[in-house]
């Protein structure tokens, strides 16, 4: 629900026109090979992409890219990645209705329904991934090390073995139940959102709604046609009757017009009223996740592995900051508080994410026999302890500079080397003016380094003690 409320919020601009009109990616609408109600259902898309920056093509592409992604989940797959007993799975994956079948490079995704399994104790988001199949790197290089008369022999020999099903992942996350009301959140994004509509965007939208309508009934007067019947005649046709094809240019001249100032009024005013920023009560809740991780390969493929992940996450801003800011101010919850709350986190300028997480992760000892007379391939067993810890902030009253934090610690078993590893960085980050972005980029960044060990430093412009550094950067602060 975290994610579908959130869309929601910021795809409310994008629906604003879906019923109406919009405009097609052709710079000559006549050209459309469409009928003149599915060329109508392009309108929408194009001008919210125009109205965001976006090419039309570039929106056009994404489209095409969404409609094939939708077109492979429904049929089995035929890449070369897969054999008859994978394209059996996939087939009946898709047919149970279990979820969305993405395809990669060298991978195939089994993505269950993650709603299935929403349970009040939190929501479980598993999946499963088909790799395919090869020799494992470290298991190849040894194979060249072998007399040149077996050595193509051998490599084919462990390639021949490998199976469709050789190599796979299966991955398991758990998010903690969120303690934001979803309902009180689309309560205060429709109070929000229906007086700004009103204000800013709904006369438009209104004069643009009679417009069409008027010259939908002139075009059929010049077609001699139904109303309705003229959303099934193609554009070309339309066109080629010239006072119909006037009408119809009209239709698009008034979209490209009141639609995109409609929807530029609309966001302008949907921002200053805080609309989208509800999407942070959501995002900056404290909560817990936790991912686990098994790959099981055939010897050939390497070894398997096993990995766990423990993250918490919060921010400045969320609905329980905000309850407790309300309860504090001696406020309601309603539309008014919470836009007079975002306005004062805005003024904090608040960093919005914190980030705490432990990760574990291991493969046991994989030994593989070769050739008569030499000694076996064996891959030690290995494991890996990792906790991250994450956070920053602005200061100096604005957004031009901020404070960030980054802490690291690895311990790899039977690796003295690499044991206690523990890396800090802490970056000041300028934002820079915009005579000097042009010279070179967009921040300065100059960051501390401590390492525990002076191995791990890393390249740093100034050594300030054997475990100590300094960096600095003119370049894109992210």
């Amino acid at each position: 629900m975290r994610c579908l409320v959130r869309r929601a919020l910021t795809l409310t601009l994008f629906l604003i026109l879906a019923g109406s009109a919009g405009l097609h990616a052709q710079d000559d609408p006549c050209k459309s090979d469409k009928t003149f109600s599915a060329f109508a259902e392009s309108l929408t898309e194009q001008v919210s992409a125009k109205v965001k920056g976006e090419p039309a093509k570039a929106t056009a592409k994404a489209a095409a890219t969404a409609d094939m992604k939708e077109t492979l989940a429904g049929r089995a797959n035929a890449d070369g990645l897969t054999g008859d007993r994978l394209d059996l799975l996939h087939r009946a994956f898709v047919a149970l209705g279990l979820g969305q079948v993405e395809e990669k490079e060298g991978q195939l995704i089994f993505n269950f329904n993650p709603e299935v399994l929403k349970l009040d104790m939190g929501q479980f988001s598993p999946r499963v991934i088909v790799h395919k199949p090869v020799l494992f790197s470290a298991l190849s290089k040894q194979i060249d090390k072998l007399p040149v008369a077996v050595r193509q022999s051998t490599k084919e020999a462990f390639e021949k073995d490998l199976g469709d099903l050789d190599d796979l992942e299966a991955q398991l996350r758990w998010t903690n139940a969120s303690g934001t009301p979803d309902a009180i959140i689309q309560e205060l994004a429709s109070a929000i959102f229906q007086p700004a509509y009103e204000e800013a965007a709904q006369k438009i939208m209104i004069s643009l709604g009679v417009r069409e309508a008027e010259l939908r009934e002139l075009i059929a007067q010049d077609l001699a046609v139904a109303i309705p019947a003229v959303g099934a005649t193609p554009v070309s046709k339309i066109c080629s009757v010239p006072a119909a094809k006037e009408h119809f240019l009209q239709i698009v001249a008034e979209i490209r017009g009141k639609g995109e100032a409609g929807l530029k009024t609309m966001g302008d005013s949907l921002t200053k009223a805080h609309f989208f920023d509800l999407a942070d009560l959501i995002d900056g809740e404290p909560h817990w996740s936790v991912e686990a991780d098994y790959r099981r390969r055939a010897d050939a493929a390497g070894p398997d592995s096993r990995s766990a992940s423990l993250r918490y996450e919060f921010g400045n801003i969320s609905f329980r900051d905000y309850k407790s800011w309300a309860k504090k101010n001696e406020k309601a919850i309603g539309a008014a508080s919470v836009q007079e709350y975002l306005e004062s986190q805005a003024a904090r300028k608040a960093l919005p994410k914190f980030s705490l997480s432990v990760d574990y992760s291991s493969s046991p000892e994989l030994r593989t026999p070769l050739v008569p007379g030499s000694p076996d391939f064996v891959q030690p067993d290995a494991s890996k302890i990792s906790a991250v810890a994450r956070g920053g902030l602005y200061f100096g009253g604005g957004r031009d500079r901020r404070l960030e934090l980054d802490a690291t610690y690895d311990d790899v078993r039977d690796d003295p080397a690499r044991q206690d590893r523990l890396v800090v960085k802490l970056s000041w980050v300028e934002k820079l003016s915009n005579l000097a972005q042009t010279v070179a980029g967009s921040d300065l960044v100059v960051t501390l380094v401590y390492a525990s060990k002076p191995e791990f430093l890393g390249d740093v412009d100034k050594e300030l003690g054997m475990r100590f550094g300094l960096k600095w950067s003119l370049g894109d602060g992210k």
